[in-house]
């Protein structure tokens, strides 16, 4: 069995899957942080690194959604970007936001909550399991 890291997906889902599938089917895999932000598909990757049994360690980009993630959840649905979670939000925490499905763009109203109760829960399970 070969192993292979790999090292700051940064929600790109799709490339992730190109490059898995050109891996032998028995390898290891070991992430090495940055799953999420930035890319459209951070939930996913979280996802895909957890339900496959895969070993991870924390990136600072994980280590920025637990410590802003906690933060969100106390104005959760009140608002989207409080002040102080300015840091994550515009280092990709938008994008990972998006991507659980917690926030939307509406045309008229811009950037709101999705109040999406089953959408929350993975996002609260992710912190979870990202502590």
């Amino acid at each position: 069995m070969s192993t292979y890291v790999i090292g700051d997906v940064h929600g790109h889902y799709d490339t992730l899957q190109i490059l898995v599938q050109k891996l032998p089917q028995d390898a290891k895999l070991i992430f090495v942080g940055d799953l999420i932000d930035r890319g459209p598909k951070s939930a996913q990757v979280v996802k895909f690194v957890r339900h496959g049994g895969h070993s991870c360690v924390m990136g600072n980009h994980e280590d920025m959604m637990v410590h802003y993630g906690i933060s969100f959840l106390k104005v959760y649905p009140k608002t989207t970007n409080p002040s102080y979670l300015h840091n994550w939000y515009n280092n990709g925490g938008a994008a990972t936001l998006f991507s659980y499905g917690l926030i939307k763009y509406d045309i008229e109203k811009g950037i709101e909550c999705a109040q999406e109760d089953a959408k929350l829960e993975q996002f609260i399970d992710d912190l979870e399991w990202m502590k």
